[in-house]
Order: C-alpha cells, then structure tokens, then sequence
C-alpha cells in the first residue's frame, strides 16, 4: 500500500495596489482615492501585488526542504525590491523563508538564478524576470483526524477518529457488491489491489 503523499495546490492571485488613475503615488494606497462604483484596473504605471497560496491537502509531509516555487513576471513588469514576503496560514505550515530562499533570474523561470536584482533609482528593477522561493523546512500534511460523522458518537468518551477520507469503494469493488460488503472488506481489497500494483507482478492465466 502507498505510504501517505503530500497533495499540493498552488494558486496564484493578483491585486491592484495602486494605479496612476486614482492615485498620487505608485506602491502607496494611502494615496488612492477611488469613486464610489469605480475599480483600479493594471494600467501601465499601476502597482499590483502577486499572492502565490500553497497548501498541502494530503496526509502526507513534503519532504524537508523539497519546495521549490518559480514564478515568471510578466512582460513590461518592473520588480519592486524587497517585496517578497512569507505568510504562513492556520494551521502552521512548518515552513520558513529567509531572504537568502529566495533568487532570481534575468532570463527567466528556466534560470539561471543567479542575478542580484538593482535599484534603478525608483526603487525597483526591470531585469528581474523569474522568481525562485524556496522555503525551509517540512511541510506539514493536512491531519486525517476529526469528528466521528457517520453516527451521533455525544454520549461516547471519544468522538473523534481517524477515517479514510474520500475513499470511494466503488473504485476496486463493483457497484453492485458495494452495499452488500462492510467498509473494512472495501479497505481490505482496495489495499489488496494496490499492493499487487506496488510490487509490479503480472498475474495472467497462462
């Protein structure tokens, strides 16, 4: 049977900070004042902030400081220095990123990553066209563990079990004997099926 795998979902948002319409000064939305019914929009000379969301929905951990994130800007994109920034979500994470986890590239996602990125007088660099991050540390699996919820378990002194999740029986046994057989025949079968997967063996009836 597969020991327990991580499950990574990466998403990437965008968000005007500031645009040259409603505001005075690029990178500060103190200076916005934007009209009722109205929307910053990325204009040229706009600031926009990129939010890049990982999380682990599997059981299992990421190895000890396997993540690795690239990001390529888009054209026309000035990279504003010192704007990259860790926030670690609830539960913890156990991950960690110093400013040294992070490089950069003049060419692009693929490397290298080795360019050290300058001010060009407006606090920002044009040359920066690739982000790598790599956080520290063990990314921690999301827990198997939580309420009972398949019967009322109130007037039990434990209410909380580890369940297999999103297990559908229907995947190793056939529709029609689902209901027929009890939940530990479903896992018995299905683990049955995945280990003679696992070690490769090729049962045929010669």
């Amino acid at each position: 049977v597969a020991l327990p795998q991580p499950n990574l979902l990466v998403m990437k948002s965008v968000t005007v900070a500031t645009d040259p319409t409603y505001c005075t000064t690029a990178g500060n939305p103190a200076s916005c004042s934007v009209p009722a019914g109205k929307a910053m929009h990325s204009l040229p000379g706009a600031a926009v902030q990129y939010t890049i969301n990982v999380s682990n929905n599997g059981v299992g951990p990421a190895d000890n400081n396997s993540l690795v994130i690239t990001d390529p800007l888009p054209a026309n994109t000035k990279f504003v220095l010192g704007s990259v920034a860790f926030a670690d979500g609830t539960p913890n994470s156990g991950l960690t990123l110093a400013p040294a986890n992070v490089s950069y590239s003049s060419v692009g996602s693929a490397g290298p990553w080795t360019y050290t990125p300058a001010n060009d007088g407006s606090g920002a660099d044009a040359n920066v066209k690739a982000l790598k991050i790599a956080p520290q540390g063990i990314m921690a699996g999301k827990s198997g563990i939580g309420a009972i919820p398949h019967f009322d378990a109130a007037n039990y002194p434990t209410r909380i079990a580890a369940e297999v999740k999103d297990f559908d029986p229907a995947t190793y046994v056939p529709p029609k004997d689902v209901k027929k057989l009890d939940p530990f025949v479903h896992y018995g079968i299905a683990a049955s099926i995945q280990a003679l997967k696992d070690s490769g063996l090729e049962i045929t009836e010669a």
